[in-house]
């Protein structure tokens, strides 16, 4: 069994995800002069940049664990530093969005509240 990444947020790692629970997307970002061409339908320009999306998901967390989460998008500070496998590691800066989730509940026996189908998501600078 292989182990699960670890996502480090300013120096805070963050809650485990699900197993499956991690997506990286690459995007290319083109030239302002990229697009087809109305006379022959091509499409033409430059790639400037690869950038990524990650998406991580979670069945279940705590309060304080949500916490951790909703402190980032709650912060007034635009990027965060961010250290993702897909990077090697590397520290990259990130935004993000705010997390969602499905369902806020208590549970019976420890009256925690539970979050539940949390997703957050990080969009590279």
């Amino acid at each position: 069994m292989s182990a699960i990444p670890e996502f480090i947020v300013n120096d805070i790692p963050l809650p485990v995800p699900d197993a499956d629970g991690f997506r990286f997307t690459a995007q290319k970002i083109w030239s302002q002069n990229a697009g087809r061409n109305t006379a022959t339908g091509d499409f033409s320009g430059d790639l400037i940049a690869k950038k990524y999306t990650v998406q991580l998901t979670y069945s279940t967390l705590t309060e304080a664990e949500f916490a951790v989460l909703s402190g980032f998008s709650e912060s007034m500070t635009p990027f965060l530093r961010c250290r993702f496998p897909m990077h090697a590691n590397a520290e990259k800066l990130y935004y993000m969005p705010e997390p969602t989730y499905t369902l806020r509940r208590r549970d019976a026996r420890t009256g925690e509240y539970l979050y539940s189908g949390v997703q957050i998501e990080f969009i590279q600078k």
